[in-house]
């Protein structure tokens, strides 16, 4: 009785890094292959294998984003600078690596204190203010990223001042650097310790 050989062909496919293993040798490396082996009735056994070895994707990013944002990959989002490895899987099934460079760029924040007087406007970016109150505007910094103002303005009120004076011939009324010697209504803006108006009305 003569005992047949056996013939088998294989066609694999692994991923970068791992082995395909026949009678206890390692293959990890794209190529066609025979090997002899002992069947089952102890007459040879041959295997004829066709290996595809597929490669890892290796990614590598270097991002830049602002304050307050996020970058995500796969599962995995990050909200701080730094260095990151994340390891997903590619279409064809093996191993996509992705490293991360993440520059995370700082935000900016200026308090301002504004004091002007009444009628006058304060500008800060680009909006025209005339009304004591605390406001908040975002602007763009120089980096492309928002840039944060607080305004803390006090609008100073003018002060008006009637005066009903009366003297004698040949006396006067001194309001700030005017004098008057004469009968009449008179109108004197002064400048206040403040920076800001008094307007003095004298009869």
């Amino acid at each position: 009785l003569i005992l047949p050989q056996v013939e088998n062909i294989l066609s694999e496919t692994i991923c970068s890094g791992e082995v395909w293993t026949i009678g206890g040798v390692d293959y990890n490396t794209s190529g066609n292959y025979r090997d002899t082996l002992i069947g089952f009735n102890s007459c040879d056994s041959i295997v004829d294998l066709t290996l595809t070895v597929l490669p890892l994707n290796a990614t590598d990013l270097n991002e830049t984003v602002c304050f307050g944002t996020t970058w995500t990959v796969g599962n995995s989002t990050y909200d701080q600078s730094g260095s990151y490895v994340d390891t997903l899987i590619a279409f064809n099934g093996c191993d996509s690596i992705v490293s991360l460079d993440l520059m995370i760029l700082p935000e900016f924040n200026t308090s301002l204190v504004g004091v002007i007087c009444e009628g006058e406007i304060y500008t800060s970016a680009g909006i025209d203010y005339s009304v004591s109150g605390m406001y908040q505007d975002t602007t763009t910094a120089f980096n492309g990223c928002d840039s944060i103002v607080i305004l803390d303005l006090t609008v100073l009120t003018h002060t008006a001042t009637d005066l009903n004076e009366t003297v004698c011939f040949g006396d006067s009324w001194t309001v700030g650097n005017n004098i008057y010697d004469q009968t009449g209504s008179y109108v004197d803006t002064l400048v206040r310790d403040n920076g800001c108006d008094s307007i003095v009305s004298l009869d």
